[in-house]
């Protein structure tokens, strides 16, 4: 007994992941590497400094090392996790880089209002958040892209 499958395994047609998706997905992942590695250097060398310290004080420095470096280790998953999701088009990544991007500009500009800052390191700050967060939002492309 065959079954006609064909009408409810209907083919969505393949989207194309626009140019400045791609170049964000990979920096991302770039970024996520070197924190990676970063973290396991860190995760790593805490432990053997620990080790190599004598006494209680080891004990305690090779636990603060290893905790720290278990916490780097999950911060560095985090861009690559993203770079993934921007690469394979899922919406949530979309979200998630809109919502990245919101919170960079306002964090620059806080800094800023609380003279932390100057003026032509503000805008040099704001340029790459607001670049990529219109290009998420206004960019036809990347919205149909990923089906937003």
């Amino acid at each position: 007994m065959e079954r006609n499958y064909s009408k409810h395994m209907m083919m969505e047609p393949a989207r194309k992941r626009p140019t400045g998706v791609t170049i964000i997905a990979v920096l991302l992942a770039i970024g996520g590497i070197f924190a990676l590695l970063g973290a396991l250097l860190g995760f790593f060398g805490i432990g053997l400094l620990g080790v190599k310290i004598a006494g209680i004080s080891g004990g305690i420095v090779t636990g603060i090392g290893v905790l720290l470096g278990a916490i780097a280790l999950l911060i560095a998953l985090i861009p690559l996790i993203l770079s993934w999701g921007l690469w394979t088009l899922q919406t949530w990544a979309f979200w998630t880089t809109v919502i990245v991007e919101s919170l960079s500009i306002v964090y620059t500009v806080l800094s800023w209002l609380q003279d932390r800052t100057t003026v032509p390191s503000l805008i040099g700050s704001l340029i790459i958040p607001v670049i990529i967060l219109a290009y998420f939002l206004f960019d036809r492309n990347v919205r149909a892209a990923f089906r937003t």
